[in-house]
């Protein structure tokens, strides 16, 4: 059986024999510490440089939460930043990080709704939960290549985020990682990421990199298409057709969505496109953005299809549709 003993000089303060008790409470200026742990920063200054003479190590959990900050930096020697450190910090615009920072933890900028630019150091490895969450003016980010870990809701509500481009060492982005970022439209991601969160981006984008073999590269969101893809082709999986040649199709499940592409030649074209056959069929015809030029469901003969539409140079797309299984023929002609 352990041993009880009382420190009266420490206020009463009981330990376990063979244990050493935990470091005191000391302050230094607006720092409080409790050994290398920076436990609360009292000042009210905007902007912050945490002294490297104290070897701090840990910036403890709400150190800085709610504090009217504008720029802080961080020093070298520094190696986590704990659950929302820096949280609601909603007018800070800057933090200089040191590259001794290996872990950024849960929501430790959360709601941090001014900063506008975020260079992450070198040596990072984890990005926690919800960590830079709500950052509304992070236009673009560039994770450091030895991050591994980029955990669930990391960057979700980052409504400015417009480009990412993901370290070559990525082993997980969890759900929601970047999800209602409504603005990205771009993301660089290594090959053979080992996992991605099935809702890691909004728009399916884990299922984009799965069925392009999860090659690595540069992948663009269409809005039009409201699909993830990567290379030139908006609609990889479009079947080219050649103008006044009928195409044998075939609904094989219900709600099955079938796509081909076009050609416009220079100077641009009416397209007419219209199905044929027994089978109930809707037909969408779309620009090279996405822009929805017509549609239509049963204007054709026997319930099929018939759009027409002035098309610029470039490829267009037509999506067949039907609610029932069966076979159509499809032709497209240029005037």
């Amino acid at each position: 059986m352990k041993r009880l003993i009382t420190l009266g000089l420490f206020c009463g303060l009981t330990v376990l024999s063979g244990q050493s008790p935990s470091p005191l409470l000391e302050t230094w200026g607006n720092y409080t510490l409790r050994g290398s742990i920076l436990v609360q920063y009292t000042g009210n200054e905007g902007t912050v440089n945490i002294p490297a003479h104290l070897g701090i190590t840990e910036i403890g959990e709400s150190a800085f939460a709610n504090k009217k900050l504008l720029s802080v930096t961080i020093p070298q020697g520094i190696q986590r930043i704990e659950k929302n450190a820096f949280a609601s910090c909603v007018s800070l615009g800057a933090v200089n990080f040191p590259n001794s920072l290996v872990s950024i933890g849960e929501g430790a900028f959360t709601g941090c709704s001014s900063l506008a630019a975020l260079s992450l150091p070198s040596g990072l490895e984890i990005i926690g939960n919800s960590a830079f969450a709500g950052c509304q003016k992070l236009g673009k980010l560039s994770i450091p290549k030895n991050v591994t870990v980029i955990m669930d809701s990391a960057f979700n509500a980052c409504s400015g985020l417009m480009v990412v481009a993901l370290g070559e060492r990525i082993k997980a982005v969890g759900n929601q990682a970047f999800g209602n970022c409504g603005k990205l439209t771009s993301i660089t991601a290594p090959s053979n990421i080992p996992y991605l969160g099935s809702r890691a981006v909004d728009g399916n984008f884990t299922g984009a990199y799965n069925a392009a073999g999860k090659k690595g590269g540069t992948y663009t969101y269409s809005r039009g298409f409201r699909a993830w893809y990567t290379g030139a082709d908006p609609v990889p999986q479009a079947i080219t057709l050649t103008p006044g040649t009928a195409f044998a199709g075939s609904m094989q499940s219900y709600m099955q969505e079938d796509w081909y592409r076009l050609h416009i030649p220079a100077g641009g074209r009416v397209i007419i496109a219209h199905t044929e056959g027994s089978l109930d069929t809707a037909l969408i015809l779309y620009d090279r953005d996405g822009e929805k030029l017509d549609e239509d469901d049963d204007s054709g003969d026997k319930y099929n299809a018939r759009v027409s539409a002035f098309a610029l140079e470039g490829p267009v797309y037509l999506k067949v549709s039907s609610y029932r299984k069966g076979n159509y023929s499809l032709t497209a002609t240029l005037e």
